[in-house]
């Protein structure tokens, strides 16, 4: 009989590509693939990828004033929905620690119900955790993932910190990498469509516009360096979309251009010269994250200049794929994209093609196959 896996995500799944991936590798095993999600406007409630099906829940979050306390009465109604749905569910592959929450509950109802926590961060040191809710998930977490049979997360430092924290025996490391690319190519669109001077060297941001990533500082930063043949472009959009349009229309040299779908990436990655981490050191999900674009940018064959940050330091120095900013100001911005502009990418180019073929979905997903196996079978 074939097992029945829920992927539960608390996000509309339109641009979640860790849990695509995740969800893909599961259907090929064998699993009957669901992802649970939130239903947005637009969206249709079930789709179909392949053979998984999306599930989008209706909580009437649009009809419901914001703030805590509203916001607290829509999870109370996605708890009870989803148990409801999915309590007699194979396994459940809980994305970060609400839905851990509702398999804990689950488990009151189905004992046999196999729980995989997968923690894309450092959940009781997220940015924005502050009081109360920081205090709620230091108590919440410890009780709440010893229903777990399975713990993954994505970097090393999360790892040591989990098994430190909850005295876990093991952790499995499951980064967000990107499929293998055979072969890229070397595209030039950013300078096509921004009309850049050959000369420039284009440095790439890529990903959310949100606060902690290093938004001012890089903007403070190219606006002194206008002298300089160096050009600054975000890739991207959220919360800090209208700064960086504004910088745009200020500066000559820092371009905005928004997002593309996940498939495209790679193509506008190579078009940029370096790819930047900018993440600033405001909490420790920060301090230990390992992003995906580190993993994109050595798809695309482009060196990464990233901020001293615990895993993406070790992954840059072990590499020797790029270049580290000595600290969290804007002198050691600009010091770092001088010292790149002055450098030749292709210098990187060798250790990048090496990196690219460890850190990719192909390698990680073998881990995910091997922690599955026992529970497509029992």
């Amino acid at each position: 009989m074939t097992k029945h896996l829920v992927n539960i995500v608390l996000n509309n799944f339109t641009n979640d590509s860790r849990v695509l991936k995740e969800a893909l590798t599961q259907e090929r095993m064998g699993f009957k693939v669901t992802v649970c999600a939130l239903h947005s406007e637009g969206l249709p409630f079930q789709e179909k990828r392949g053979e998984i099906l999306i599930d989008r829940q209706d909580i009437g979050r649009a009809k419901m004033p914001k703030g805590k306390f509203f916001g607290l009465l829509i999870y109370i109604k996605l708890i009870f929905m989803v148990i409801r749905k999915y309590r007699k569910a194979d396994v459940w592959h809980c994305n970060d620690l609400e839905p851990l929450v509702i398999a804990w509950l689950a488990k009151i109802f189905n004992r046999k119900l196999t729980v995989i926590y997968d923690a894309h961060e450092y959940t009781r040191e997220r940015n924005g955790r502050t009081g109360l809710l920081k205090w709620l998930v230091a108590k919440i977490e410890p009780v709440v993932i010893k229903c777990a049979d399975e713990v993954i997360t994505v970097s090393d430092g999360i790892v040591k910190e989990y098994k430190r924290l909850y005295n876990l025996e093991q952790v499995h490391l499951i980064r967000n990498a990107p499929h293998k690319k055979t072969e890229v190519k070397k595209m030039d669109l950013f300078r096509s469509k921004f009309s850049i001077p050959k000369e420039n060297t284009i440095f790439l941001y890529q990903g959310a516009f949100t606060f902690g990533r290093g938004i001012d500082l890089l903007v403070d930063a190219f606006s002194e360096l206008k002298s300089e043949s160096v050009s600054l472009v975000f890739l991207g959009g959220g919360l800090l979309t209208h700064k960086v349009e504004a910088a745009a229309k200020e500066h000559d040299n820092v371009h905005y251009h928004p997002g593309v779908p996940y498939e495209e990436i790679i193509n506008y990655s190579s078009s940029a010269d370096y790819g930047l981490n900018s993440v600033e050191n405001i909490c420790l999900s920060y301090y230990y994250c390992l992003p995906n674009k580190l993993f994109e940018y050595m798809q695309a064959g482009i060196p990464i200049i990233t901020t001293p940050l615990f895993d993406c330091m070790k992954v840059i120095k072990e590499w020797e794929v790029g270049i580290i900013i000595e600290d969290f100001t804007v002198e050691a911005f600009k010091k770092a994209f001088i010292h790149a502009h002055k450098t030749s990418s292709v210098d990187f180019l060798e250790n990048l093609k090496k990196a690219g073929e460890y850190f990719n979905w192909e390698n990680e997903e073998k881990k995910l196959v091997e922690i599955y196996s026992p529970y497509l079978n029992e």
